[in-house]
């Protein structure tokens, strides 16, 4: 439980620009009549987020390959934190495709009157925007860990 809370104690502000963004977004798409927005979540959102995921496993994938090496090279410096942040952000992306996945179906479904509505229906495209920036979020983060990485790279092994 206390690993949950330190998240959501360090990604609340995260969270809180996503759902910025993701009204502002919406409120766009509806003022200007668009359906691009509920079309694009619609039909790629669930093909989008995963290809997300390959692209950040194949990013830590060549991070942990460096840590590796610079491990037997340093074995007194310890990679315990970025294992672990890498990992969290693996753990991150599947609940954000599982979480899609979900609120896809109760905004396609007809069962459940709460969603059928168009607020429901406006709620649930916030949400998947808000899942959708924050999977980008989580592959840019991990894309400059790798930059800053084979920077401190260079410093150490030039030391």
């Amino acid at each position: 439980m206390t690993a949950m809370k330190n998240w959501i104690k360090d990604n609340y502000k995260n969270w809180a620009v996503y759902l910025i963004l993701s009204v502002l977004l919406k409120y766009i798409s509806i003022k200007t009549n668009s359906t691009f927005l509920d079309d694009f979540i619609k039909d790629n959102l669930i093909l989008l987020l995963p290809a997300l995921l390959a692209v950040n496993v194949t990013t830590i994938s060549i991070l942990l390959t460096k840590i590796y090496d610079l491990k037997k090279e340093f074995p007194s410096v310890s990679f315990k934190e970025p294992i672990l942040a890498m990992r969290n952000s693996i753990t991150e992306q599947i609940i954000l495709v599982l979480l899609a996945t979900i609120s896809l179906i109760l905004r396609e479904g007809k069962a459940i009157g709460l969603f059928t509505s168009e607020n429901g229906q406006n709620f649930l495209s916030v949400f998947l925007i808000m899942l959708a920036i924050s999977a980008i979020q989580i592959v840019l983060d991990t894309a400059n860990a790798l930059f800053n990485f084979l920077s401190t790279e260079d410093e150490i092994t030039n030391a």
